[in-house]
């Protein structure tokens, strides 16, 4: 079952993140484990309720089977990745061509530039519970992030992944995703581990791919 998450829902949604973003946990980390759950629960926690006062963009969806979350993912507004070209679509307002008189007799026509939206829709902390990994439910919960994407009027959607986590580069790229960028091939951000890709988002609604 899929559905917009809960407040009831936090804390199986931050022990989901944890294990998938900080673990696996053996028996003998019991501390870093709850450590680690307690952060998670904190910053969803936070980030429920400004979905519940409606402060800004922002939804949660998750999976449920026998009344346990086993997916999860967020969807959000961030400011656009750094050094990340926008898109066409991302513009704000159009180039535009006016005419302007320099002086009595000579005319020159001056082009302005579009305008580009700081802000940019983000997939944040997509998690899957491990019994139920490779069953589509990633894929799924990244179709119904796009129907938000959608319903917000969003031409794109971007989400950051570790450079070394193949396999969910791998169905990224299957789904449809593109490298935005690549901070490790970036001598300025030679140290961080992220790449950022992106998705156009189409107007119109298609299936989930599995």
């Amino acid at each position: 079952r899929y559905r917009k998450a809960q407040p009831k829902d936090v804390r199986q949604a931050a022990a989901l993140c944890a294990e998938a973003f900080n673990g696996p946990f053996s028996w003998w980390s019991a501390a870093q484990k709850a450590l680690a759950e307690s952060r998670f629960e904190t910053a969803i926690g936070e980030r429920m309720q400004m979905c519940l006062d409606e402060t800004r963009k922002h939804e949660m969806l998750v999976v449920t089977a026998e009344d346990s979350v086993v997916g999860f993912v967020e969807v959000g507004m961030l400011p656009r990745p750094l050094g990340a070209e926008p898109l066409p679509e991302e513009a704000e307002d159009a180039t535009t061509t006016t005419t302007t008189t320099l002086w009595e007799g000579v005319e020159v026509a001056v082009e302005a530039s579009p305008s580009f939206r700081r802000d940019v829709c983000y997939f944040a902390n997509l998690a899957v519970g491990r019994d139920h990994r490779r069953r589509g439910v990633a894929s799924k919960l990244l179709y119904l992030g796009e129907e938000v994407a959608r319903r917000w009027g969003e031409p794109a959607v971007y989400v950051g992944v570790d450079s070394d986590n193949s396999a969910a580069l791998t169905m990224y790229g299957r789904g449809g995703w593109e490298v935005a960028v690549d901070w490790e091939k970036d001598l300025i951000n030679s140290n961080a581990p992220r790449i950022f890709l992106r998705k156009r988002v189409s107007p119109e609604r298609r299936p989930p791919q599995t």
